[in-house]
């Protein structure tokens, strides 16, 4: 119960001895301390109240007090009451009340009806300060226990992908395999691309997961060269051709024929670029339209994606780039995916000192995305040699 004890620092015995009589009668819990530092020692240990008079303050050793009070944790603020003489022969003691943050003043002598119901009140404040401290260790502990899952998410996602590669490839090449046999069947070419797109499909999605798991523990490395948008704009969508052609986009590019420069990794330049196509190439509708457009100011470098897909819902929009989120775009799942590929986009933009955003005015609308980075200047050729 120490900590709903009133430590008492009177300016003598007897006073002390009265002091806490009072405040027993009442049922209140005393502790009367007669030394400045064994009082800083019991305020470290814990109090609900203190009771002091302005003939403490200039007690030897008043400072361990303050320097107890002023050490306290966030949460705490002992209640401090102090009994002060009136009359034209007071001693001054507004210097020294500033170091009190939560602070009653009493004229001394008090009626022991005043000074109970103080002490009263200021363990009822004080109780409460208890219920903030509890409330944050709480907090606290959730925190921990939440960053502990997290943890264990990362390791398992990392497992995860390592596992699922291991029979990737034989997949991949029994397919390839598959493909090249001549068979009375005319199915067996059917099949084999089937096995053959789906298990890229999973590739793409394994090497995300791996990818994931790199950036929260901070084991991916980033390559810092030169590197031409363009010719990233222009692989990216190499990459995404085939879904594209199967779903009959329209496909328009502007913008890239000037050579842009951002100093960045051009793998990972080129896997965003990839992956923010495809996730427009996998919500807009057969025979729609995507448009790509580069463009640089003084500053910055932006490529634009833009479709007249189903769109992002506005309760979607702000967490759009959280990882595992994704709307239920339509009654098809086998396109969505796992909600990676964008949480991937924007920690990797982030990493080369970008940003990357969304917009859409709703469902049936289309989206945009813009990715930028800082613009550098293009780098010098070295002159070639000269023939002999």
């Amino acid at each position: 119960m120490s900590g709903q004890r009133v430590l008492i620092f009177p300016p003598s015995r007897r006073d002390g001895e009265i002091t806490s009589r009072v405040l027993r009668r009442a049922g209140l819990i005393c502790a009367v301390h007669h030394h400045a530092s064994e009082l800083a020692r019991d305020i470290e240990g814990g109090a609900g109240a203190l009771i002091m008079t302005d003939a403490a303050l200039a007690t030897p050793g008043v400072e361990d007090i303050y320097a107890a009070l002023s050490s306290q944790p966030a949460w705490s603020d002992l209640p401090v009451v102090l009994l002060c003489q009136t009359g034209p022969h007071a001693p001054v003691v507004a210097g020294p009340l500033t170091v009190f943050t939560n602070l009653t003043v009493l004229d001394r002598p008090t009626s022991a009806r005043t000074l109970v119901s103080t002490i009263q009140a200021a363990l009822r404040g004080r109780m409460r300060q208890y219920q903030t401290r509890d409330q944050l260790e709480a907090l606290r502990q959730a925190e921990e226990k939440l960053r502990d899952a997290d943890k264990r998410k990362d390791e398992f996602l990392a497992m995860l992908a390592h596992e699922l590669r291991n029979p990737l490839a034989p997949i991949r090449t029994a397919a390839e395999l598959l493909s090249r046999v001549r068979a009375a069947d005319q199915k067996i070419p059917t099949i084999a691309a089937i096995l053959d797109r789906q298990s890229s499909h999973l590739s793409r999605l394994v090497d995300d997961l791996l990818d994931v798991s790199r950036i929260t523990q901070g084991r991916i490395q980033l390559k810092h060269d030169p590197v031409n948008l363009s010719s990233v704009i222009s692989q990216a969508l190499e990459s995404v051709e085939p879904l594209m052609r199967e779903r009959a986009h329209h496909v328009s590019v502007a913008g890239t024929d000037v050579a842009v420069y951002v100093q960045g990794d051009r793998e990972r330049l080129v896997q965003c670029v990839t992956n923010i196509l495809a996730n427009s190439a996998k919500y807009t509708n057969y025979e729609g339209e995507i448009r790509v457009e580069m463009r640089s100011d003084a500053k910055r470098a932006v490529i634009v994606v833009a479709d007249n897909g189903v769109g992002i819902p506005p309760d979607l929009l702000p967490q759009i780039f959280d990882l595992f989120v994704q709307s239920e775009r339509s009654l098809d799942r086998s396109q969505g995916g796992l909600g990676i590929g964008l949480s991937l986009v924007r920690r990797l933009v982030e990493m080369h000192g970008g940003t990357v955003t969304a917009a859409s005015e709703g469902p049936g609308r289309g989206a945009r995305f813009e990715l930028t980075l800082p613009l550098i200047a293009a780098p010098r050729r070295e002159a070639s040699p000269a023939i002999p």
